[in-house]
């Protein structure tokens, strides 16, 4: 039984894959804000997918937790998706939308932080918890770029290009010069205890 349930899964993504067309995603900008006060992060997410044929069908890993407000490709707004199964998200592009071999997709969504808090009020965004829309086992260049109260630091791949303040908060810039996978740790220096 246990085989013929695997089967029928495996199938399914295949006739999925085979109907979704082929892409990749070429890179991500992230831009987020950690709102304490309504213990969310917000997000602007853009990925630039290349395809090679006119895919119309996407499939990415993505928390069902996250609250999404719009998602557009190519700055129109109005693309359908819907959740299949625990964290996969499915978009449908119109067919206007599909022709071209580059698309931007932009997703603005929040997530709750109450999800992603460890000990002392530490923050810890994996790829595995799908705090952001990605394809299993694709690796990719990131710029993310977050908003945190003045009293949070941020931790994330690659080199932090710039802090800037502003008011009570502080931006973090990081990029990525290779391809990974997207890691944030937020925390608060000092409530940690270093051993």
């Amino acid at each position: 039984m246990k085989r013929t349930i695997t089967f029928f899964i495996l199938f399914l993504a295949w006739l999925f894959h085979a109907n979704a067309g082929v892409y990749t995603i070429a890179s991500y900008k992230i831009r987020a804000d950690l709102d304490m006060n309504t213990r969310r992060l917000n997000c602007n997410v853009t990925l630039a997918i290349c395809k090679a044929d006119t895919a119309r069908t996407f499939l990415f890993l993505f928390s069902r937790d996250a609250r999404i407000t719009e998602i557009s490709a190519d700055g129109l707004p109005g693309i359908s998706y819907r959740f299949s199964g625990r964290d996969s998200l499915i978009l449908t592009l119109k067919s206007g939308q599909a022709e071209s071999k580059k698309t931007a997709i932009r997703f603005t969504y929040s997530l709750p932080l109450d999800s992603f808090m460890v000990k002392r009020g530490m923050v810890v965004m994996k790829r595995s918890e799908r705090w952001y829309p990605l394809q299993m086992g694709v690796l990719f260049q990131a710029r993310l770029s977050i908003s945190v109260p003045q009293d949070l630091v941020t931790v994330s791949n690659g080199e932090c290009l710039k802090q800037k303040q502003s008011g009570n908060r502080v931006q973090h810039d990081w990029e990525t010069s290779h391809a990974c996978n997207i890691a944030l740790f937020v925390f608060n220096p000092d409530s940690m205890e270093y051993k």
